[in-house]
């Protein structure tokens, strides 16, 4: 498998996730289904901070200028998300401006997908050989489960701490 492929997949996955969270009525699920969106983005966001975009740096002409808009992009889309939890933290009355939030969230979530799927995926497409790209797939698989588990991990000490208080 190429790694854009499961670029590709993460970010219909992505998008997949937001329709859920703006589906989503009442707390709780409105809760859960921005933790489910949260980890798909961080997971995305990580991979490619960590291991895509280094690939890429210096590669060609101008790639330092687009990695470093693809991760000024990433990190608006992460302040964003963590203003979101700040408000899905507050008890219900102190959510009023949750749906101006998640409409930022869109928008934000947006520009990054398509600064990557129009500006970086081309460019690894004609810069990274093809089993360079396969070999660069299997490291993103690899970060993936070790992300997976780090996840799960960290939410289930969470929900413990909240069940002690």
């Amino acid at each position: 498998m190429d790694v854009l492929a499961i670029i590709k997949e993460d970010h219909e996955a992505i998008r997949t996730k937001f329709a859920v969270l703006r589906q989503a009525s009442g707390v709780k699920k409105r809760r859960e289904a921005f933790q489910e969106f949260l980890k798909q983005t961080n997971m995305a966001l990580a991979l490619g901070r960590v291991y895509l975009f280094p690939e890429l740096d210096g590669l060609f002409n101008g790639a330092d200028a687009m990695v470093s808009s693809a991760t000024a992009s990433g990190m608006k889309l992460e302040k964003c998300t963590k203003s979101i939890q700040k408000i899905l933290a507050k008890p219900v009355a102190g959510q009023k401006n949750l749906d101006d939030k998640i409409d930022e969230l869109e928008q934000v979530a947006q520009t990054y997908l398509r600064l990557v799927e129009e500006l970086v995926m081309p460019k690894i497409r004609t810069f990274i050989r093809t089993e360079d790209r396969e070999d660069l797939a299997e490291v993103f698989n690899d970060a993936k489960e070790d992300l997976e588990i780090t996840w799960n991990a960290s939410i289930s000490t969470s929900k413990q701490t909240r069940n002690m208080a």
